[in-house]
């Protein structure tokens, strides 16, 4: 969903937006708009989702690396795959084909997209240096969605992911597309 609008001298503090989740609502807040996205929390693999999920996974360090996966967690509710590369990932200039994603894709578990995500810093896909906690990058292939430059329900997983990695609660993040769009959650 996009909306084209602009908070014009306080006219607009706050817009609703109906989205396949629910109403959201954005609100003007110190300069920056303010939306208030649901946190989904994404677990780790049980045997069984980690075997089916294990081709997708080989792509992933096909693209990224060897040893390059520090972490995967599923979200249950999203049914978006969150995987956790290594800091000497350069994760906007991975060249990802989601065709080889999609090819790969689980045979029980109903994926919906695969966030691929890094820890921020000017060697890890950032451009702004270690302004930002984390970078990533979105693939839905499996809902005809090659790459969205910015994935605003993929940070409703992201969010809650990093602040117990890093151990704080806001956190500011990154997405390495050809938008390279960013976000505080």
């Amino acid at each position: 969903m996009y909306c084209d609008c602009s908070f014009v001298e306080n006219l607009f503090n706050e817009i609703k937006f109906q989205t396949e989740s629910g109403i959201h609502t954005a609100r003007l807040k110190d300069g920056f708009i303010e939306l208030d996205f649901p946190i989904n929390l994404a677990t780790p693999l049980s045997p069984v989702e980690q075997a089916d999920i294990q081709p997708l996974l080989e792509v992933c360090t096909a693209i990224a690396g060897a040893d390059s996966i520090v972490a995967v967690r599923l979200s249950q509710e999203l049914r978006y795959l969150l995987v956790h590369l290594s800091d000497g990932v350069d994760l906007a200039n991975l060249e990802v084909d989601p065709n080889r994603l999609l090819a790969a894709g689980p045979q029980t578990i109903n994926l919906n997209g695969v966030i691929l995500t890094v820890r921020g810093g000017p060697s890890h896909g950032t451009e702004s240096g270690s302004s930002y906690d984390f970078c990533t990058r979105f693939f839905s292939p499996w809902r005809a969605i090659p790459e969205d430059p910015v994935c605003g329900s993929a940070h409703t997983v992201l969010a809650p992911y990093w602040t117990e990695v890093l151990g704080k609660a806001v956190n500011r993040g990154e997405c390495g597309s050809f938008r390279n769009a960013k976000s505080t959650a």
